[in-house]
């Protein structure tokens, strides 16, 4: 039998004073599962899927940032700013060195002192630059949009993945 009602509570601990929960309750039967030839095969099956959707997803993000800077560079872009600081920003930053498009600034809010070998400047700052932006991310886009047009960019200037 796979999973048996048998659980094991596990005690919170604390560190200096702040109570940290910790798993609290498993199934003892799940760790005998996983020891059988099957619980292994199923284990295995299972990682083999999460790393095959994590290498879709990152193919994914390839694709949409090389079409980015292929729109760019079809509109005679030769320097972007990027606002934000991410995984997304960190493959775009690959992918531009093989077009004629430079990053010449990081604009982000989340008190990141350095990216990429770029100091990381306050998006207050980003009005006295008039040239294209990338909104690097692909969640929140909304609420980047909205901040920069908040602090006077036009929605024009603005490149979305």
């Amino acid at each position: 039998m796979p999973y048996s009602n048998d659980v094991i509570i596990l005690p919170k601990f604390s560190l200096k004073g702040i109570s940290i929960p910790k798993v609290t309750a498993f199934s003892k039967g799940h760790f005998e599962f996983v020891k059988t030839p099957q619980g292994i095969w199923n284990k295995i099956g299972t990682a083999c899927r999460f790393f095959q959707r994590i290498l879709e997803h990152n193919i994914y993000i390839v694709k949409i940032c090389q079409q980015c800077l292929n729109r760019l560079v079809l509109y005679g872009v030769e320097e972007v700013v990027v606002y934000g600081v991410s995984d997304v920003v960190r493959i775009l930053y690959i992918l531009i060195w093989q077009r004629p498009v430079k990053i010449i600034a990081v604009y982000d809010d989340s008190g990141i002192r350095r990216f990429l070998g770029f100091k990381v400047q306050p998006v207050e700052t980003l009005n006295e630059y008039t040239g294209k932006i990338i909104i690097g991310s692909l969640v929140g886009v909304e609420d980047r949009i909205r901040r920069l047009v908040e602090i006077g960019i036009d929605e024009d200037r603005l490149v979305i993945l």
